[in-house]
């Protein structure tokens, strides 16, 4: 009989801790962490209260991150998502090499980035909402990042390797390519424009995008687009 009770105790405790593993969530997937910060920069994750970002935190795909000031700023590093040759040390000793880097966020001012979107396996969609502010990218070609963006006046696509987009609530969107092509399509309607590398266009509040014009056809130094503190016509730079 006694044998039988530790029998059943046996099972009952394996069924519980097998239950437990079942139930338990996923391990979080790192896809960057963060290079620079200038609070207040929040992250934000299900279940758990907000918290200011530091300098070299990981990344989990699925976290949201909430600039909530003008002067706030972020630099993130994306990691490429993938299979990796492994390099060898001393004996033909396998040795994990580090992350490899294929794209680089830039933010300064008022915004929000959702990183990854986990219900998407095959590819690391990430979305970032401008509301006043800056944001450049650089992003490697064969990269497994997908980058899109969205401000008052426009939804962006990146197929680009450098973009800039300035956005004022009273001005409107600005977005430049040094590099690449990015798809703007206005929130008012109309159908999308697609502003190639060395070109640029302003989608006004309310608006459609202009015509896009050469980056060499306007002075930005004297006569910027866009009338922002932090604007600056450096292209965004890989990771040194």
């Amino acid at each position: 009989m006694r044998a039988v009770n530790s029998h059943r105790l046996l099972v009952g405790w394996f069924a519980f801790w097998m239950g437990l593993w079942t139930w338990a969530p996923a391990a979080a997937e790192e896809i960057g962490y963060v290079k620079e910060v200038h609070p207040e920069v929040l992250a934000i994750a299900e279940g758990k209260p907000p918290r200011q970002l530091q300098p070299r935190d990981p990344l989990d795909r699925g976290l949201r991150v909430r600039l909530t000031q003008r002067t706030s700023y972020l630099l993130v590093y994306l990691y490429h998502i993938g299979p990796q040759k492994p390099s060898t040390g001393p004996q033909d000793i396998p040795i994990e090499p580090p992350p490899r880097i294929d794209g680089v966020i830039h933010l300064a001012g008022k915004s929000q980035v959702d990183l990854g979107n986990p219900s998407v396996l095959d590819r690391v969609i990430t979305t970032v909402a401008v509301d006043w502010g800056e944001l450049r990218v650089w992003l490697l070609p064969g990269r497994s990042h997908d980058l899109k963006g969205k401000t008052r006046e426009a939804a962006l696509g990146f197929k680009g390797t450098a973009v800039r987009v300035l956005a004022d609530p009273f001005v409107g969107t600005f977005v430049g390519v040094d590099e690449g092509v990015a798809i703007v399509q206005a929130l008012a309607g109309g159908d999308p424009v697609e502003v190639t590398s060395g070109h640029w266009v302003l989608v006004p509040p309310g608006g459609f995008p202009t015509r896009p014009a050469s980056l060499d056809s306007v002075d930005i130094l004297e006569d910027p687009p866009l009338q922002l503190n932090d604007f600056s016509t450096e292209s965004p730079r890989p990771p040194q």
